[in-house]
């Protein structure tokens, strides 16, 4: 094959190389000496002067006589070879010693590069396949201020693809009191990839460790937060053996509820005496569905009537009998969860004070029994104080009270016995006075007094209403 002919077929494929995507600047085109053939570099020169924007089928393919027809460009629709304004230049200028290329190519145009026969003092080209001999020359292209291709010092293609980061987490969800691993993998080793390059939010990482393409570390949420964590690398945060910076990773999200649901428990009635209950309501700080009656702790009574759902639950207090032991409702700390499984703090403690223990009245008396003329001093001594014990809570019969007097505990009347009767009697029956919590006495014991307020009577009789002279009568 003639030069002519061979080099016509290199410009056919150069062109098709060259094309440019829009807004694309080719600021520097630098050519220095490398061992490598110049079909290879035509091949390199194309994928530098491509871009980012153009995936290049076999751009590490060596360009040969079939360049032509084996069509090596793929390139989106959006990249025109076509465009009516381009700028041209020779190659050839470029290969006799080092030169710089400054120029700017806007959106919509391209770069045609032409090869002819090459002759570099010193150097040759061998003819017919436009092999340049070792130490020729290598490239170096540059785009927007970013290196897109290059050779090292062999012609061996350089490394200009950035490096990505994957990020995952072995949990998607974390409560209070959980930890995730958090894995970053890198597509390609990194020796300076550090925990430094990693953006957190919601949390903390810690115990960074890996190496090469993986590394580890354990995040720890928020204490008190249901903000969502998100940990992300941002782009040019650490570099591949190249030198390449790294894209911006897809950030990875974890859902976290670190706030503990709390309770707060009231009572209706502050105080309660016999026969009285009060309702006890539980307001949570976040809905639970496996909050029960179990989960509370009663002194000095019982709950029943247990219901509710979500954040309010409700129950009835029915305090002892015969206890003024002060009552009262607890739940402990961990003794329920919300929905993303923490465990509840204590709640503070709801007293309630109880009396349910019934006032009790003895009654005694100075004499046990009484006669015509004589009283008695009734004393009524009370379990505990009252304020609405009067005389006519008792019960007399035989007799009457009078002088009723005193107070608290102690009570004192004086009874006197009818006339003409035989006994007396002093009662109280229950529910006739109350104490400081309103409860109602039982019964007292009654009292009897033995009385005799009868007076004797004689009756004279004879056996002879008349009598003379030596009689006598019985």
């Amino acid at each position: 094959m003639n030069n002519g002919l061979m080099m016509s077929r290199l410009a056919t494929a150069t062109r098709q190389f060259f094309a440019c995507s829009d807004e694309v600047s080719v600021e520097t085109l630098s050519l220095h000496p490398v061992k490598q053939d110049i079909k290879k570099w035509v091949a390199t020169l194309a994928l530098g002067l491509a871009g980012s924007q153009l995936l290049i089928a076999g751009a590490h393919a060596e360009v040969t006589q079939q360049t032509s027809s084996q069509a090596p460009v793929s390139e989106p629709s959006a990249i025109s070879q076509s465009a009516s304004s381009g700028l041209e230049f020779d190659l050839n200028a470029f290969l006799a010693q080092t030169q710089n290329l400054n120029r700017s190519v806007q959106a919509s145009k391209h770069i045609v590069g032409e090869l002819s026969p090459v002759n570099v003092p010193n150097r040759s080209a061998q003819a017919g396949e436009a092999m340049l001999a070792a130490g020729q020359c290598y490239l170096y292209v540059c785009t927007n201020n970013n290196q897109i291709c290059s050779t090292d010092a062999d012609c061996n293609d350089s490394d200009t693809t950035p490096p990505t980061v994957s990020i995952s987490s072995n949990k998607t969800a974390l409560k209070s009191g959980e930890t995730a691993t958090i894995t970053f993998t890198l597509s390609e080793s990194s020796s300076n990839f550090a925990i430094g390059d990693v953006a957190v939010t919601g949390g903390s990482l810690s115990n960074f460790t890996g190496s090469g393409t993986t590394y580890s570390a354990t995040f720890t949420p928020d204490a008190n937060s249901t903000a969502g964590a998100t940990i992300n690398i941002a782009a040019g945060k650490f570099t591949d053996a190249a030198g390449n910076n790294n894209t911006a990773a897809t950030p990875e999200t974890i859902t976290v509820d670190t706030v503990l649901p709390t309770v707060t428990i009231s009572s209706d009635k502050p105080a309660l005496k016999q026969g009285e209950t009060a309702t006890i309501t539980f307001t949570l700080s976040e809905s639970s569905s496996d909050f029960t009656v179990g989960d509370v702790a009663v002194t000095g009574g019982s709950l029943s009537n247990f219901t509710g759902s979500g954040t309010t639950y409700s129950a009835t207090f029915t305090p002892d009998a015969n206890s003024t032991a002060e009552a009262t409702i607890n739940i402990a700390a961990n003794r329920f969860t919300d929905a993303a499984g923490n465990n509840n703090t204590a709640a503070t403690q709801t007293a309630i004070t109880v009396d349910t223990v019934l006032p009790t009245v003895t009654i005694s008396s100075d004499k046990p029994a009484l006669k015509q003329g004589e009283t008695a001093t009734i004393t009524f001594t009370l379990s505990e104080s009252s304020s609405d014990f009067a005389i006519g809570d008792v019960a007399v019969t035989g007799g009457s009270l009078s002088n009723f007097t005193g107070s608290g505990t102690t009570y004192s009347a004086t009874f006197t016995p009818d006339a003409n009767v035989t006994s007396g009697t002093i009662d109280i029956a229950a529910n006739r006075f109350t104490d400081a919590a309103g409860n109602n006495n039982t019964a007292a014991t009654q009292t009897a007094i033995t009385v005799d307020t009868v007076l004797p009577t004689v009756t004279i009789s004879s056996d002879k209403p008349a009598l003379k002279q030596g009689e006598t009568a019985t």
